[in-house]
């Protein structure tokens, strides 16, 4: 009979919580909170597609649910980011397995979902533009062009 060590059981433990938080958020909290929905097909040649789905209005969502939503995608994913960061120097394989797991679902997910959201992509175009501008600005004012 094969025995848990004790590095084990966390790894099996996060593996399925990951899962079952990955299915959960695809497709249930996406389609309820945001009206967004996403899913891979494989084709007859062998050939994947990603179909990416959104209410025809995003506007009309809940602000309170979509910020919770989005905030969630992007504060777990950062979190996760930061445990993979402090576990890389560490010679524990299991909680590299973990990080790195996690990193793949939670950073498909939002991956996927930003490429549903039509406002989402044009918030996140809009800040990078908004920071590049006063970036250059900075620059300019200080005479530094060249």
């Amino acid at each position: 009979m094969w025995k848990f060590t004790d590095s084990q059981f966390p790894l099996i433990l996060a593996i399925i919580s990951a899962a079952c938080d990955f299915w959960f958020n695809k497709n249930i909290s996406g389609r309820i909170l945001v009206g967004l929905r996403w899913k891979s097909e494989i084709q007859e040649d062998g050939e994947e597609k990603w179909i990416f789905e959104c209410k025809s209005d995003e506007s009309k969502n809940n602000p309170v649910d979509t910020n919770i939503f989005w905030g969630g995608q992007i504060v777990f994913t950062a979190i996760w980011i930061v445990f993979a960061i402090a576990n890389i120097f560490g010679p524990d394989f299991f909680k590299i397995a973990i990080n790195s797991f996690m990193i793949a679902m939670i950073g498909t997910n939002l991956f996927a979902y930003y490429k549903c959201s039509k406002s989402q992509q044009q918030r996140v175009t809009s800040f990078v533009t908004q920071k590049a501008t006063q970036a250059a600005m900075n620059q300019v004012m200080k005479g530094q062009v060249f």
